[in-house]
C-alpha cells in the first residue's frame, strides 16, 4: 500500500490518454501517439485536496521527465514489467503533485513533453503487436465535511494480467457498506477485445454497464466521465457495497485477461471504516554523563483515524533492535487526541553507547498488538542515542629536556591541544593541578612557553565534549647530560694496510655512572642519532687516518658527546740485508760474523737493532743473539731474524745464514813417530763435509796400498791392500793418493803426493 487517508474523504481520477485511437484497430503506430493531451478537474464547493498523485505510463523503458501545466515533473518512483507473451518492455512513473494541484485548482490540466516514439520507431514489436499506448492520471484525495467517515487506501505497482492476477487488500474495517467502492488505472485495454476479461471483488464478478461490462473490464473507458474513447486505458470506478460485508479486514481482488495484454497501474478502494490509529514520538531524552540511565518523554496520538484510541495501549521499547522495557497508555485517546509520558530506562551493558532507541505503540513486545487500526506500519519511532561518556583521549607520552641546569627551561606543549583529541570537535584546557583541571579554573594561558624549574611537574589536561570532560596528564621531566671521562687519542704500529685499532676498554673508561651506555660512531651525525653503531671495537680497521672516532655517553633520556683521534705510528724502515755463505764445517755447520749488519739494516741510525733465531723471538725481544760477531750455526741454512726498532714500534726482516763445501786442505806429510804431529795422513775440511769420499793410497810402483772413506780413520802408514811387509807398515817412502769426493760440484778428483816417514 502506498498511502491511506481517514476521515471525511473521497477520490476522483482525472487523465487521458495519448493514443489517437485504439491501438488494435487503427493502422499506424507512432504518428498515432501524442506527446501531450487534457483533462479538467471540477471538485464542489467545500470539497478541499488532501493528496494528488500522477501515474503516467506507456510502451518502452521510459520517459520519466514531463510536464504538468507547463510545470517539470521528474518521476520520484518508477515501475518497470516486461510482458510474459511478447517480451515487450513497459513503464509507469509516479509524482506527488499535491501543491501544484492545491495552487492551481480546478480547470484543465494538460500533460506535456511526453514522448516515446523513439521507442516505437526502433523497436517494431510494439507495432506488430499492437500495443503501442501511452497516458497518464491524476489520482486527487479530497476532504468533504459532507461525507461520512471513511478510509481511503491507495495501492500500486505496475503487473501485468496475462491470464490471472490476485491483489489483497489489507488494514480495512468495515462499518458500513454504503458508498463503498473501488476505482482502477489500468494500461493497454482494448474495447473489442473480451476473452475472460474479469474483474472479481472477494469471488463476484464486478460490473458497471453500459461502460464496463461483466466480460470486458478493460475496455478503454473513464467511469468519472462517462466516455468510452479512453483509447488502451481505464480510469474505473465501481461500486462495492454489495461485494463486501461490515467487519471485513481485507478483500480480494482477482483480475483476468484471457487474450489482451492489460497492465494494472493503481488501485484505490473506499471504505466506511471506524478505527483508531495509534502513531507515537519520542519527544525528549535526558541523560547524565557516564551513566546507562536516560529519561524519556514520548507522546501517544490518535490523529490519522476515525474512532477513539482505548487505553491501556501497550508501548514496547528496543534498543538496536532488542526489547529492554514495557509500558502502556493510561486513558483513551480521543480522534485527534494524544497522551504524553515519560519512563526511566536502563540501557544494558551488551547495548553500544552509540544505538537506535525505538518506541512502538501497540505492541507487546513481540511485534504484535491488541488494537485493529487504520494503519498498522505507523506505530513506531526512532531516535539515534548517543549515550554521554566523558570524551575518549590519545595517551600523551611525557615530555623530557637534557639540560645542563634545572633552571628556567621553557616548553612548548601546545600540540598536544590537538594530540590528545580522538574526537577533534572537543575542546582542551591546560592545569597546574588536577583540582584545578576538575573545577576548570586557572588554565594555563601560555602552553606555548611554559616555564619549569624542577625535575618533574605534572601538567593536567581537561578534555570536554558537550556534555562530559576527562581529564588526563603527562609529565615534564628535565634530565641532566650525562658526565663522561675524555679519552686520549689511541695509537698504534702499522703493521700493514689492515692495522686495527682495539678501543673497546675505552667504554669503560669514558663512562662515569656504570649505568650510562656507551656507543662508538664514525660521525657526529651518527652519534646524535644514534644509528650505525661501530660493532667491532676490538679490530677495528678505519678508512683513513687521523680518524675521529665519536663517543655517545646515553643514560637512557638524554646523551652526551665527546670523540677520540685514532692515527699509527709508522714502522722503522730497513734496509734488505744479504743472506752469509761460509764453508761447511761438517754437517752443514758454519761460523758466522753479521755483526756489521747491526748498522746496515738500519735506514735512521737513531733505530735499534736486534737478532734472533726465531721471529717469536724477535716480536717479543726474547733470547737475543749477543754473539753475532762469531754465531755458530749448528745446522744450515739457518734464518736469523732482526727487529728493527724506533720509539713507538718494531719491524722485522730476516736474512740466511747458509754454507757450502770448499774444497779440502791435504796436508801431505806424515811422520809416524808417535811425537803427537801428523801421526796421520790429514786433509782439512773432508771429513763430515763431503760423507761420500773415497781416497786411495798408491806406493811408488802404483801398487793400491790402502783405501778409506768417512768411515775409516786416517791413514798412518799400515798397509792394508796388496802384499803386506812384515810390520804391516809402510817404509819410509814417497805415496801417491787419488781422493774423489763425490760432489757434484768437485766431477774430477784430486790427486797428489804424500810423504810418508816414522
Amino acid at each position: 500500500m502506498y498511502s491511506q487517508f481517514n476521515g471525511k474523504y473521497d477520490f476522483v481520477f482525472v487523465g487521458n490518454t495519448m493514443n489517437l485511437g485504439e491501438n488494435n484497430s487503427t493502422a499506424g503506430c507512432s504518428d498515432l501517439l501524442l506527446t501531450s493531451s487534457s483533462a479538467n478537474l471540477n471538485l464542489s464547493a467545500g470539497q478541499t485536496i488532501s493528496g494528488v498523485y500522477l501515474y503516467w505510463a506507456g510502451s518502452g523503458l521510459g520517459d520519466f521527465d514531463v510536464k504538468l501545466n507547463g510545470t517539470s515533473i521528474t518521476a520520484e518512483r518508477t515501475f518497470t514489467n516486461v510482458s510474459v507473451t511478447s517480451g515487450l518492455n513497459y513503464f509507469s512513473a509516479f509524482a506527488n503533485v499535491t501543491n501544484l494541484v492545491s495552487t492551481t485548482g480546478n480547470g484543465t490540466y494538460t500533460l506535456s513533453e511526453f514522448d516515446i516514439s523513439s521507442t516505437l520507431n526502433t523497436i517494431p514489436g510494439y507495432c506488430n503487436n499492437r500495443t503501442n499506448f501511452a497516458g497518464w492520471s491524476l489520482v486527487v484525495i479530497y476532504n468533504d465535511p459532507s461525507l461520512p467517515l471513511n478510509q481511503i487506501n491507495i495501492y500500486d505497482g505496475l503487473q501485468s494480467i496475462p491470464n490471472t492476477l490476485s491483489i489483497t487488500l489489507t488494514s480495512l474495517n468495515v462499518i458500513n457498506t454504503a458508498g463503498a467502492e473501488i476505482g482502477f488505472i489500468a494500461w493497454e485495454g482494448d474495447s473489442n477485445l473480451a476473452v475472460n476479461e474479469t474483474l472479481r471483488l472477494n469471488g463476484i464478478t464486478l460490473s458497471n454497464p453500459p461502460l464496463n461490462p461483466a466480460n470486458n473490464a478493460f475496455n478503454g473507458t473513464n467511469s468519472f466521465t462517462n466516455s468510452g474513447n479512453l483509447y488502451n486505458m481505464d480510469l474505473d470506478v465501481y461500486n462495492i457495497q454489495n461485494n463486501i460485508t461490515v467487519g471485513n479486514t481485507s478483500a480480494l481482488i482477482e483480475l483476468t485477461s484471457g487474450q489482451d495484454v492489460v497492465l494494472m497501474n493503481c488501485v484505490v478502494t473506499k471504505l466506511n471504516s471506524q478505527l483508531p490509529d495509534a502513531t507515537i514520538t519520542i519527544d525528549e531524552v535526558e541523560q547524565e554523563c557516564n551513566s546507562r540511565n536516560i529519561v524519556v518523554d514520548y507522546t501517544v496520538y490518535n490523529v490519522n483515524s476515525t474512532d477513539v484510541l482505548p487505553g491501556g495501549v501497550p508501548i514496547a521499547i528496543y534498543a538496536n533492535g532488542t526489547f529492554i522495557q514495557y509500558t502502556e497508555t493510561l486513558a483513551p485517546i480521543a480522534i485527534g487526541g494524544s497522551e504524553s509520558g515519560q519512563i526511566s530506562l536502563t540501557i544494558p551493558n551488551s547495548i553500544s553507547n552509540n544505538f537506535t532507541l525505538q518506541f512502538v505503540v501497540d505492541d507487546t513486545g513481540n511485534g504484535t498488538g491488541i488494537v485493529q487500526e487504520t494503519n498498522e506500519n505507523n506505530n513506531s519511532d526512532s531516535e539515534l542515542i548517543s549515550l554521554w561518556v566523558s570524551p575518549l583521549f590519545n595517551p600523551l607520552q611525557d615530555l623530557f629536556e637534557c639540560v645542563d641546569v634545572l633552571v628556567n627551561v621553557p616548553f612548548d606543549f601546545s600540540n598536544y591541544a590537538t594530540t590528545v583529541l580522538v574526537n577533534p570537535t572537543d575542546t582542551v584546557q591546560f592545569f597546574n593541578s588536577y583540582n584545578d583541571a576538575f573545577d576548570n579554573i586557572n588554565p594555563i594561558l601560555n602552553p606555548s612557553n611554559f616555564i619549569v624549574n624542577a625535575n618533574t611537574t605534572t601538567i593536567f589536561i581537561r578534555i570536554d565534549n558537550d556534555h562530559c570532560f576527562s581529564i588526563t596528564s603527562f609529565d615534564i621531566n628535565l634530565i641532566l647530560f650525562p658526565d663522561f671521562n675524555e679519552l686520549d687519542d689511541l695509537f698504534t704500529c702499522r703493521i700493514d694496510a689492515n692495522s686495527s685499532f682495539d678501543f673497546s676498554n675505552y667504554a669503560d673508561l669514558a663512562n662515569v655512572n656504570s649505568t650510562d651506555v656507551v656507543t662508538f660512531h664514525e660521525s657526529s651525525e651518527d652519534a646524535t642519532n644514534n644509528s650505525n653503531p661501530i660493532t667491532n671495537t676490538t679490530t677495528y680497521i678505519p678508512t683513513s687516518t687521523p680518524k675521529e672516532i665519536f663517543v655517545r655517553i646515553d643514560n637512557g633520556f638524554c646523551n652526551s658527546v665527546t670523540s677520540f683521534f685514532l692515527d699509527y705510528y709508522e714502522l722503522p724502515q730497513f734496509n734488505p740485508l744479504e743472506n752469509l755463505l761460509v764453508c761447511n764445517e761438517g754437517y752443514t755447520q758454519g761460523t758466522f760474523d753479521f755483526s756489521n749488519y747491526e748498522n746496515e739494516v738500519k735506514t735512521n741510525p737513531d733505530d735499534n737493532a736486534s737478532f734472533y733465531t726465531t721471529l717469536e723471538d724477535a716480536q717479543n725481544e726474547t733470547n737475543e743473539i749477543v754473539n753475532i760477531s762469531s754465531f755458530v750455526a749448528e745446522t744450515t741454512p739457518k734464518e736469523i731474524f732482526v727487529r728493527v726498532e724506533n720509539e713507538n714500534c718494531f719491524t722485522t726482516t730476516s736474512f740466511l745464514l747458509t754454507t757450502e763445501n770448499c774444497p779440502p786442505i791435504v796436508y801431505n806429510y806424515v811422520s809416524a813417530n808417535n811425537d803427537g804431529y801428523n801421526e796421520t795422513f790429514f786433509i782439512e775440511g773432508l771429513r763430515n763435509v763431503f760423507l761420500d769420499f773415497e781416497l786411495l793410497i798408491f806406493n811408488r810402483w802404483g801398487r793400491l796400498v790402502w783405501t778409506g772413506d768417512n768411515n775409516a780413520p786416517d791413514w798412518d802408514g799400515f798397509v792394508t791392500k796388496g802384499i803386506l811387509l812384515n810390520d804391516a807398515s809402510s817404509p819410509k817412502s814417497t805415496f801417491y793418493y787419488i781422493l774423489y769426493l763425490n760432489d757434484e760440484n768437485y766431477p774430477e778428483p784430486l790427486q797428489g803426493y804424500l810423504y810418508f816417514t816414522k
